[in-house]
């Protein structure tokens, strides 16, 4: 708890922290039966945005007794980030425009990654999101 989630949308949502409330195809009463970690792009506190406290643009609080985490966590996004600027690259000159047009809008990219936990449930209320237990073949 000591980095639940905070108005930046970054850090962890306890179970049943939150209710789907954007269902168009049945009302929900129930919390969530799932708990999250929200981290962003790894930015440092001194980053302008951070410092100017822009919203969604705050660095990141990770749990300390998770040794290695952080890095694995940074060097995926690391990764995805890599794959987008070469992707947008393909975008642009399948759109017919020179390679670099995408460059500047994605140099400092922001976005969010959700790291969720669906505990296994043998029932669930029929107002209420989370994963049905999968059957085992008997052994």
């Amino acid at each position: 708890m000591d980095v639940r989630i905070d108005r930046h949308n970054v850090g962890y949502l306890p179970m049943r922290g939150d209710t789907l409330r954007t269902s168009t195809v049945q009302t929900v009463t129930k919390a969530n039966l799932n708990e999250a970690l929200f981290v962003a792009r790894d930015m440092p506190a001194d980053h302008p945005d951070v410092v100017a406290d822009r919203r969604f643009r705050s660095a990141n609080r990770w749990p300390q007794d998770l040794p290695g985490f952080r890095e694995a966590v940074v060097g995926y996004c690391e990764s995805l980030e890599r794959l987008v600027q070469k992707l947008v690259r393909l975008y642009a000159h399948a759109l017919g425009l020179p390679a670099a047009y995408f460059d500047d809008a994605f140099g400092e990219p922001q976005y969010k990654l959700r790291m969720t936990h669906y505990p296994n449930q043998d029932a669930q209320a029929e107002d209420e999101f989370g994963m049905p237990r999968i059957p085992t073949p008997a052994s």
